[in-house]
């Protein structure tokens, strides 16, 4: 019996991790963007093309997309593995509803995700502990009046706006000379909008996620992860994480997920406060996750259960999630070891038996590894570490 294809709309590292959850099921995986640096070009597992870029003109890119998905006849399994592509997809969700299969929240709902502050506000009204926050055009008086506590970080509202014209994912502050400076930088960006949030202190080992998928039918299913280690520290992306079960800050995502009905892949991160011995609300993804090939080691193979549950495939199975084992991104994570491992006393030997057992990697793989050799040549991370 033929299998629907999968599509994946956008092809950064993510793609690449999606598309090793559906390798050696004899589905044949796609993969769409406009931005040719992004690594799943490089991948094996992926049949690639190139897009117009969305950005310079949303008609002319969903023209060609229509195009291409009528060539083949055929009923796309459609996974957006970006917030830029999550967007577009429920934007244009009747459009795509004639040649593809796809769970995402409604187009108003992504709004609420996407918009950080209406995002916050939507956690809060759900019961959450969120971090105080205040609009960035609100900071002059809040520095003049409020007399605020550092360390502060500075967010983007809309994170696909916001990478459009800064790169990087956010800033951390820690008196008024850097809150001037980097002030000085967003605002010299036209139109970029941005929030000042207060920030929970302590470690990597507190930041918790919660990888989930929510069907229609009310069914969720779930796990937790920990983060040992992320680069920039503390306040950037994953590189080695364990699987760390966690049933209290469980119960807090399902209770926003069912409140918000986010259907499809939902990622959320909690960081535990040491001050009070609460947790409290980071944000959400309305996304696959970076790690999701881990999800699957671990026994939970998540897109597999999306194109069952699309493909009319009822019998949706689950193993128990393995309390043990570890996820390591190494490249950025040996980055993390370069810059930071005086202050962490964590000598190199400690840090090689931090990772193991291994389940899962990032990047690295001997069955797919051009992706991992593109980053480790191209990518100026590298040369940091070799120096």
């Amino acid at each position: 019996m033929k299998k629907n294809p999968v599509l994946l709309l956008g092809l950064f590292d993510t793609a690449i991790m999606t598309a090793r959850c559906f390798c050696g099921r004899g589905i044949n995986v796609y993969g769409l963007d406009y931005e040719y640096k992004h690594l799943g070009f490089s991948s094996r597992l992926i049949k690639c093309f190139r897009t117009p870029n969305p950005n310079e003109n949303e008609s002319i890119w969903l023209d060609f997309l229509l195009e291409w998905l009528h060539q083949f006849n055929e009923t796309f399994v459609l996974i957006p593995t970006s917030d830029e592509f999550v967007q577009l997809s429920a934007k244009y969700h009747e459009a795509l509803s004639k040649y593809c299969l796809f769970l995402i929240p409604q187009q108003q709902i992504i709004h609420q995700i996407i918009e950080r502050d209406l995002q916050f506000n939507s956690a809060i009204a759900s019961g959450l502990n969120v971090p105080s926050f205040v609009l960035g055009r609100t900071s002059p008086e809040l520095l003049k009046h409020n007399n605020p506590t550092f360390p502060l970080a500075l967010k983007p509202i809309n994170t696909p706006e916001w990478k459009r014209k800064i790169n990087n994912k956010g800033f951390v502050v820690h008196n008024n000379e850097e809150f001037n400076a980097i002030l000085k930088l967003i605002t010299s960006k036209n139109n970029v909008r941005y929030l000042i949030q207060s920030i929970i202190e302590g470690d990597n080992y507190y930041n918790f996620e919660v990888n989930a998928l929510y069907f229609p039918n009310g069914r969720l299913v779930s796990h937790t992860i920990r983060k040992l280690r992320q680069y920039p520290d503390r306040f950037g992306t994953a590189t080695c994480i364990e699987s760390f079960s966690n049933p209290e800050v469980e119960k807090l995502a399902e209770k926003y997920i069912r409140s918000m009905n986010l259907v499809g892949f939902t990622n959320m991160e909690f960081k535990y406060n040491k001050a009070d011995g609460q947790y409290y609300y980071i944000e959400t993804n309305t996304r696959v996750w970076l790690q999701v090939n881990f999800s699957m080691k671990l026994g939970i193979n998540f897109p597999m259960l999306y194109y069952n549950y699309l493909t009319g495939n009822e019998s949706i199975k689950t193993s128990k999630v393995l309390s043990n084992g570890k996820w390591v991104d190494f490249l950025p994570d040996l980055l993390f070891w370069k810059i930071h491992h005086q202050n962490y006393n964590l000598s190199f030997i400690k840090f090689i038996k931090s990772w193991f057992p291994i389940l899962s990697t990032g990047l690295f793989s001997l069955k797919d590894p051009k992706p991992f050799v593109k980053d480790f040549k191209f990518f100026h991370k590298i040369t940091n570490i070799i120096k």
